[in-house]
């Protein structure tokens, strides 16, 4: 533990793998899926919006199946940037189609399609990228952070929701998903394949001298 926070290349991983963690929990996903049958009867009547809550499930249980997959053959970071990207742009269309109507049929699979990205993405890997550079208590620490951020998140969203509306709620989530973006372009390293130390020499920048004479301490 003390190691943690004496050695800057454990800080660095910690600090990174604690921010890409509550970033996942920003993406609103918690939201959606605590409050989709709210969302839906905002949309459509009481029988149709439970159909979609289950359709909601089904898909969710669909993406989770694929994600293990499409992670081994592609890597950690672009499956985190193409998460981020995605779930962003289906927040701000979104919002869009909803500012023009409220009542609009389309918004109901706007719900689904968030969710589908998240959980075909970041909903896998992250536990995959935090197994890869965290170990031990930086682990438990990021977790920590992000149990911690989920759990405002299910009790502020519904709030905001309240405040402004479902559509301004989902442009709110779609801005933090942005920031989360360039946050994963320009900090997060690709970890597939390499050992624990490894990418402890990556975030320090470390990896190719390390590489070149053979020594990972």
């Amino acid at each position: 533990m003390a190691d943690m926070f004496k050695k800057k290349k454990y800080r660095k991983a910690v600090a990174f793998g604690s921010i890409f963690i509550s970033g996942t929990q920003l993406t609103g996903y918690l939201y959606i899926i605590n409050y989709a049958t709210t969302i839906f009867k905002e949309t459509s009547d009481a029988e149709t919006s439970q159909i979609f809550t289950i359709i909601l499930g089904c898909v969710s249980l669909f993406a989770s199946l694929c994600s293990g997959p499409i992670i081994q053959r592609f890597g950690r970071k672009i499956i985190i940037l193409i998460g981020f990207l995605m779930v962003a742009i289906s927040h701000f269309i979104f919002m869009a189609i909803s500012l023009n109507d409220s009542k609009s049929e389309a918004l109901k699979y706007m719900v689904i399609l968030v969710l589908f990205f998240y959980v075909i993405t970041l909903g896998a890997v992250k536990w995959v990228y935090l197994g890869d550079i965290l170990k031990g208590p930086g682990l438990g620490i990021a977790n920590m952070i992000n149990f911690t951020t989920a759990f405002t998140v299910t009790q502020v969203g519904p709030i905001i929701s309240e405040s402004v509306g479902p559509s301004e709620t989902f442009a709110i989530f779609g801005v933090a998903c942005g920031l989360c973006f360039f946050f994963a372009l320009f900090f997060l390293k690709e970890t597939k394949g390499l050992s624990y130390f490894e990418t402890l020499n990556i975030f320090n920048k470390e990896f190719k001298l390390r590489k070149q004479t053979g020594r990972f301490t």
